[in-house]
Protein backbone atom coordinates (compact mmCIF):
# COMPACT_ATOMS: atom_id res chain seq x y z
CA UNK A 1 0.00 0.00 0.00
CA UNK A 2 1.22 3.46 -0.85
CA UNK A 3 0.55 5.59 2.19
CA UNK A 4 -0.86 9.05 1.67
CA UNK A 5 -1.75 8.34 -1.95
CA UNK A 6 -5.17 8.38 -3.49
CA UNK A 7 -6.47 5.71 -5.79
CA UNK A 8 -9.24 5.47 -8.34
CA UNK A 9 -11.43 2.45 -9.04
CA UNK A 10 -11.96 0.97 -12.50
CA UNK A 11 -15.42 2.54 -12.69
CA UNK A 12 -14.04 5.95 -11.75
CA UNK A 13 -11.20 5.44 -14.24
CA UNK A 14 -13.56 4.98 -17.18
CA UNK A 15 -15.64 7.96 -16.14
CA UNK A 16 -12.58 10.17 -15.77
CA UNK A 17 -10.95 9.06 -19.03
CA UNK A 18 -14.13 9.69 -21.02
CA UNK A 19 -14.71 13.18 -19.64
CA UNK A 20 -12.04 15.76 -20.50
CA UNK A 21 -13.18 18.13 -17.76
CA UNK A 22 -12.83 15.41 -15.13
CA UNK A 23 -9.42 14.40 -16.53
CA UNK A 24 -8.18 17.95 -16.03
CA UNK A 25 -9.23 17.82 -12.37
CA UNK A 26 -7.25 14.65 -11.65
CA UNK A 27 -3.51 15.09 -11.81
CA UNK A 28 -1.57 11.95 -10.98
CA UNK A 29 2.12 11.45 -10.28
CA UNK A 30 1.96 7.78 -11.29
CA UNK A 31 -0.57 5.38 -12.78
CA UNK A 32 -0.62 1.62 -12.16
CA UNK A 33 -2.89 -0.20 -14.59
CA UNK A 34 -3.85 -3.83 -15.10
CA UNK A 35 -3.93 -4.81 -18.77
CA UNK A 36 -7.03 -7.02 -18.58
CA UNK A 37 -9.91 -5.28 -16.80
CA UNK A 38 -13.64 -5.04 -17.37
CA UNK A 39 -14.73 -2.25 -19.68
CA UNK A 40 -11.85 -0.22 -21.04
CA UNK A 41 -8.77 -2.44 -21.00
CA UNK A 42 -5.36 -1.38 -19.77
CA UNK A 43 -3.93 -0.80 -23.24
CA UNK A 44 -6.78 1.62 -24.03
CA UNK A 45 -6.24 3.25 -20.65
CA UNK A 46 -2.53 3.77 -21.38
CA UNK A 47 -3.37 5.35 -24.74
CA UNK A 48 -5.96 7.67 -23.17
CA UNK A 49 -3.56 8.76 -20.43
CA UNK A 50 -0.76 9.33 -22.96
CA UNK A 51 -3.06 11.55 -25.04
CA UNK A 52 -3.63 13.94 -22.11
CA UNK A 53 -0.62 13.41 -19.85
CA UNK A 54 2.39 12.27 -21.86
CA UNK A 55 4.79 12.70 -18.93
CA UNK A 56 2.91 10.74 -16.26
CA UNK A 57 4.72 7.44 -15.65
CA UNK A 58 2.60 4.32 -16.09
CA UNK A 59 3.27 0.88 -14.64
CA UNK A 60 1.37 -1.85 -16.48
CA UNK A 61 0.75 -5.29 -15.04
CA UNK A 62 -0.86 -8.57 -15.98
CA UNK A 63 -1.00 -12.23 -15.05
CA UNK A 64 -1.91 -13.24 -18.60
CA UNK A 65 -0.09 -13.73 -21.84
CA UNK A 66 -1.45 -12.18 -25.02
CA UNK A 67 -1.05 -13.44 -28.56
CA UNK A 68 2.21 -15.35 -28.86
CA UNK A 69 3.21 -15.07 -25.22
CA UNK A 70 4.05 -12.75 -22.33
CA UNK A 71 6.57 -10.78 -24.37
CA UNK A 72 3.76 -9.65 -26.69
CA UNK A 73 1.74 -7.96 -23.96
CA UNK A 74 4.84 -6.36 -22.46
CA UNK A 75 5.81 -4.99 -25.85
CA UNK A 76 2.28 -3.73 -26.49
CA UNK A 77 2.16 -1.92 -23.14
CA UNK A 78 5.63 -0.38 -23.55
CA UNK A 79 4.86 0.66 -27.15
CA UNK A 80 1.77 2.49 -25.90
CA UNK A 81 3.75 4.34 -23.25
CA UNK A 82 4.08 2.22 -20.11
CA UNK A 83 7.37 2.88 -18.31
CA UNK A 84 7.48 -0.54 -16.64
CA UNK A 85 5.68 -3.86 -16.75
CA UNK A 86 5.11 -6.21 -13.83
CA UNK A 87 4.08 -9.85 -14.21
CA UNK A 88 1.58 -10.95 -11.57
CA UNK A 89 2.01 -12.13 -8.98
CA UNK A 90 4.67 -9.66 -7.91
CA UNK A 91 5.98 -8.70 -4.51
CA UNK A 92 5.53 -5.42 -2.71
CA UNK A 93 9.23 -4.80 -3.19
CA UNK A 94 8.93 -5.29 -6.95
CA UNK A 95 6.11 -2.70 -7.01
CA UNK A 96 8.17 -0.29 -4.89
CA UNK A 97 11.16 -0.75 -7.22
CA UNK A 98 9.04 -0.18 -10.33
CA UNK A 99 7.47 2.90 -8.72
CA UNK A 100 10.85 4.36 -7.80
CA UNK A 101 12.27 3.59 -11.26
CA UNK A 102 9.26 5.12 -13.03
CA UNK A 103 9.21 8.28 -10.92
CA UNK A 104 12.98 8.70 -11.26
CA UNK A 105 12.81 8.32 -15.05
CA UNK A 106 9.99 10.87 -15.19
CA UNK A 107 12.05 13.32 -13.08
CA UNK A 108 14.97 13.00 -15.48
CA UNK A 109 12.74 13.87 -18.43
CA UNK A 110 10.88 16.74 -16.73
Amino acid sequence: MLRGKRKQSAQQREEILRDAEKRAAFAFDLVVVDIFMPGMDGLETIEAIRADAPDVPIIAMSAYAYGGGPADIVEMAIDRGAACFLHKPFSGQELRNATAKSLKAEALVA
